[in-house]
């Protein structure tokens, strides 16, 4: 089947029906000149390539593994954790092989193999017509089925709104929203309904702050390379922001 590329942006927007993405998805796997035109749309593409290309091989990987704390995830399935809208042939689930595949997945942990991938000129790329951003975030709130603030959000002091997106986990939408923190380090607050718990954790994954929370079960997860002290701040506005949504 032949896609527009209108119809391939929307994919990337995650503004897309899941049966829609899961065709395109379905697509990707074995068809490479539909890749390569998703990765052409795609404005992060190059930039998570390039950080790919660059990753340790195989072999070197399997030497590490001791040497890395994360808790452990699944075996490691070629395209199960697509990164949908990044479209590079990412899937979330990198590395996951390294460690003991009996284990129950975690999402969070998947979510900071990708976070690690996010380099300040990965989002010094995303060029957004105004206003473009709160939408992306709109549809991929919509989509988990969670009530975002999404004007509090995008006027959020210290951290800059870029841009929003639909991954996937185990076969559940999982919306990332990316900022720019003051630093210029990249954040990101995934969503994902989980049922998790709904008190506020701190705590660290591959070397990045994060703080993890749920509200009217959704689990959100904010992640990345800032001090605890600010990871910890912020986590704590825009929970009571949620929070405040959700009672409104």
């Amino acid at each position: 089947m032949t896609y527009s590329d209108d119809t391939l942006r929307q994919f990337l927007d995650g503004a897309l029906d899941q049966a829609k993405t899961k065709e395109i998805e379905t697509a990707m796997l074995s068809d490479a000149d539909l890749e390569r035109r998703i990765m052409g749309l795609d404005d992060l593409a190059a930039s998570v390539k390039a950080v790919m290309e660059s990753l340790p091989s195989e072999a070197r990987m399997a030497e590490l593994a001791p040497a890395f704390s994360a808790p452990p995830t699944r075996q490691s399935r070629p395209w199960a954790m697509l990164a949908a809208a990044c479209a590079v042939g990412v899937f979330i689930g990198i590395g996951s092989s390294w460690f003991n595949a009996d284990a129950a997945p975690d999402w969070r942990v998947e979510v900071a193999h990708y976070q690690a991938l996010y380099t300040p000129e990965t989002i010094n790329a995303i060029n957004l017509a105004p206003g473009e951003a709160e939408a992306q975030v709109g549809r991929a709130a919509a989509q988990i089925g969670a009530n975002v603030p999404v004007a509090e959000l995008a006027a959020h002091d210290g951290l800059e709104l870029r841009r929003a997106q639909v991954l996937g986990f185990e076969g559940a939408p999982l919306a990332q929203i990316v900022f720019a923190h003051s630093s210029g380090a990249p954040v990101a607050l995934c969503l994902i309904r989980t049922g998790g718990k709904e008190q506020l954790a701190m705590g660290e994954r591959l070397n990045m702050a994060s703080a993890d929370w749920a509200v009217d079960g959704i689990e959100y997860l904010l992640i990345g390379d800032i001090s605890a002290a600010d990871m910890a701040a912020h986590a704590t506005r825009i929970r009571d922001l949620i929070i405040a949504a959700n009672k409104a």
